[in-house]
């Protein structure tokens, strides 16, 4: 019988393993369709959020998905740390996103952000008030910050070139 160690790395190795993205092409474009690939995953197991984000990927599943998003990296001119180090802070940020997202506290209701955000006096708070009103929290604002945010952070993660 397995362990709990062992079950909780099966549920992680469940969802990223089911991350498929081919890494064809530019570096860059196969890297954010692996982004989206992670986020679409998390969010179709959003209870799975809080584990995702606190263990490291150790199953053999998961591993090859690092292994060939890595390799393929390499291929492109990355060195190997560099190629490991941009592909955990893509999954670092899409993990974060997704959690501040779609993520829930364990053992606690739901704040009623609605409400409270609904409730606010424009004379007070009125960026926020003026945000509101424009589709701040909607499902497509969470789009357009992961897609502004994703954007920025490749921009920043071409490989090192290195001096001799």
């Amino acid at each position: 019988m397995p362990n709990k160690d062992a079950v909780l790395d099966g549920l992680i190795d469940a969802v990223v393993s089911r991350v498929t993205v081919e890494p064809a092409g530019p570096w860059r474009e196969w890297s954010r369709a692996f982004a989206v690939a992670i986020r679409r995953e998390l969010l179709a197991h959003p209870a799975l959020l809080p584990l995702v984000a606190t263990r490291p990927v150790l199953a053999p599943g998961g591993l090859a998905t690092v292994e060939r998003m890595a390799a393929a990296l390499r291929a492109e001119g990355f060195q190997a740390l560099e190629a490991l180090q941009l592909v955990n802070a893509v999954a670092t940020f899409v993990i974060g996103h997704t959690l501040a997202e779609a993520g829930r506290t364990p053992g606690h209701d739901e704040p009623d952000i609605e409400g409270t955000m609904g409730g606010l006096d424009p004379g007070e708070y009125p960026v926020l008030a003026e945000a509101l009103r424009a589709g701040l929290g909607t499902p497509e604002d969470h789009q357009e910050r992961f897609d502004r945010a994703l954007d920025a952070l490749l921009d920043g993660l071409g490989p090192r070139r290195q001096a001799h």
